[in-house]
């Protein structure tokens, strides 16, 4: 589906919402200052934890040249949308849209949407990308180019993306869980709670269960016959489950992701993950888990195979009183590479840095 110029115009004098924020709150975003310009692509930058791009921007008023840093969300989030690390190019003439910075001699924006002149509108929000297609009558496969979804046969196959039970959106994490029971060192780190600690913000991804939460793309599959495979986008580490006792290599050095083993209890299985390394907010976000963490995984699929559920029991008596349970859902979406993407220290301080004259 491709839009011409001057549907590119008409979208932009609809207006978009703000975009959902991933894993920081921005709060120099101004959520009720909306700019539109149009420009040209002069950097791209696909990593983690954020994917930025740079344009020079033409400000109607003035017709001077400003180039513009723009924040979006991480590689995964983005490909929700349709985005991959070819979407734009150096050269590429667009126009864009997002929220500016409140400081109005920053050139800082985030980001709703870009489109390619003679090209694609993305989307940096799934929200809003679902609502243009409704306006347009366009349903997403025929959109992103997707054959019709097809439900999981087994746990051991698929791709699948955060969701309630009923399949609705999981709202964001946006701080720990303070009615965890939690030990003294526990609770001390819930009252001096920081997004600013965020461990991805130095480009360290913490491991379960806290990464099994997390709102990216996972995806299933066998390494071997003995071997169940789970990655996890934009994390290196992923994470084998051993089913053969008799072919497992056994534990090796402590990780972030653990040893795991398992076994099948009719259609559920059951994963049981030892040997962790002491972890940056391993438990959940703003809780650590140390080297005493246990874990146990109850695996099942539902919804004829479009749901994949887990029920989690972790331990930890360094910051837990109890084992805590709870479940955790996911929806099946289009299978396609799991993305991994180079993250870069830059692109997790460029919020604080970017889009202001060099001195």
């Amino acid at each position: 589906m491709r839009n011409s110029l001057i549907t590119m115009m008409a979208l932009i004098a609809m207006g978009f919402g703000s975009i959902a924020q991933a894993h920081h709150s921005h709060s120099s975003i101004d959520r009720d200052w909306k700019v539109s310009y149009a420009g040209t692509v002069t950097e791209f930058m696909w990593r983690s934890p954020h994917v930025y791009v740079k344009i020079d921007s033409i400000m109607p008023e003035t017709g001077e040249v400003v180039e513009y840093t723009i924040e979006t969300l991480n590689p995964s989030s983005l490909q929700k949308s349709g985005w991959r690390r070819e979407t734009l190019e150096v050269g590429d003439r667009v126009i864009w849209g997002g929220n500016h910075d409140r400081d109005p001699d920053r050139a800082y924006a985030s980001l709703d949407y870009v489109n390619k002149v003679g090209g694609y509108t993305y989307f940096v929000s799934e929200d809003e990308m679902e609502d243009y297609l409704e306006r347009e009558g366009i349903t997403l496969d025929a959109y992103m180019g997707l054959t019709p979804l097809q439900p999981a046969q087994s746990l051991a196959e698929g791709v699948w993306s955060r969701s309630r039970a009923d399949g609705s959106r999981f709202p964001p994490i946006r701080g720990p869980q303070r009615n965890w029971p939690l030990t003294e060192l526990g609770q001390e780190q819930v009252a001096n709670f920081s997004e600013d600690d965020n461990p991805i913000l130095e480009c360290a991804y913490p491991g379960p269960p806290k990464s099994i939460t997390a709102p990216l793309y996972f995806r299933h599959s066998m390494a071997d016959e003995d071997t169940f495979l789970i990655e996890r986008a934009l994390m290196d580490n992923m994470r084998y489950i051993h089913l053969n006792p008799e072919t497992a290599p056994g534990p090796g050095e402590r990780t972030n992701v653990g040893y795991s083993t398992g076994h099948y209890e009719g259609d559920v299985l059951v994963v049981e993950t030892t040997n962790f390394a002491a972890d940056r907010w391993g438990l959940w976000t703003g809780i650590d888990s140390s080297e005493q963490k246990h874990m146990i995984e109850r695996y099942w699929l539902s919804d004829e195979g479009m749901r994949m559920n887990v029920e989690i029991t972790v331990t930890d008596p360094v910051y837990l009183t109890e084992p805590v349970t709870f479940t955790h859902h996911w929806t099946k979406v289009q299978d396609f590479p799991i993305t991994q993407a180079e993250c870069s220290l830059e692109n997790a301080s460029y919020y604080l840095t970017a889009g202001y004259e060099e001195e």
